[in-house]
């Protein structure tokens, strides 16, 4: 029984064959791997896994929203102002609360200075005046030892001024702001910020155009020693 006979040019195609994609661009591989971890990345998150996914970055800021206390109300016109403040309340929470998440809740702000859109909420001389405050709007000395902060309580009492065709024409707002936090040597300290604040309208916005009142205090919490101690707290600086 004999073999059959092969022509030796089908002996040379596979060897041509194998070594031409030997051949082939090694940057074609890369693409494929990075499409292939895209595909998987947007099916993760297509699918509701996006938290399985590591994403490494710097703190973001957390988002903060003042408890609304009392809204009262003065008209010049002797007019029933009542609902008028009620409409204007809550754009001036939103002012305040934008303000203070820069102040307190931004990252920046705890290692270096307030982000500049924290300034975007005054008007007139008081923006000037703010930035030339900086940090002591809000975290003062503290600045630049911050490792995390946490808002444990918050209020915002909210009195609106209308003039005689009961229209608003300034607000006040009186708030109280108090904050857990760490410092970088490990202290945990409790922040306290009470002000007061004077808002106008410009265009459409209500923007603060005074502080009056500004004042931080900062206590330093000591842990309980064990069963029978109690905690305590040391005055810090105010601002």
């Amino acid at each position: 029984m004999s073999l059959p006979q092969t022509d030796e040019a089908d002996l040379i195609t596979p060897a041509r064959s194998t070594h031409q994609r030997s051949r082939r661009p090694w940057w074609i591989a890369v693409v494929v791997v990075l499409l292939v971890g895209v595909g998987v990345i947007v099916g993760l998150i297509a699918t509701g896994h996006d938290s399985a996914i590591p994403i490494i970055g710097k703190p973001t800021r957390a988002d903060f929203t003042f408890t609304m206390g009392g809204v009262s109300a003065t008209s010049l016109g002797g007019k029933h102002s009542q609902p008028v403040a009620r409409q204007v309340a809550p754009e001036v929470q939103q002012t305040l609360s934008e303000m203070y998440g820069g102040l307190f809740l931004d990252p920046k702000a705890w290692s270096t200075a307030p982000p500049d859109d924290v300034w975007d909420h005054f008007t007139g001389p008081a923006k000037a005046q703010a930035k030339s405050d900086g940090a002591a709007m809000g975290l003062a000395n503290l600045t630049g030892r911050i490792d995390t902060l946490k808002v444990i309580s918050s209020s915002l009492q909210v009195h609106v001024l209308t003039d005689k065709s009961n229209k608003p024409v300034a607000a006040v707002a009186k708030v109280q702001f108090i904050a857990d936090a760490t410092t970088k040597d490990g202290q945990h300290i409790q922040i306290t910020r009470q002000a007061q604040y004077l808002l106008d309208e410009a265009d459409g916005t209500w923007l603060v155009n005074g502080y009056p009142k500004s004042v931080t205090s900062v206590d330093v919490i000591v842990p309980s020693a064990g069963p029978s101690g109690a905690s305590g707290s040391g005055s810090g600086g105010s601002s």
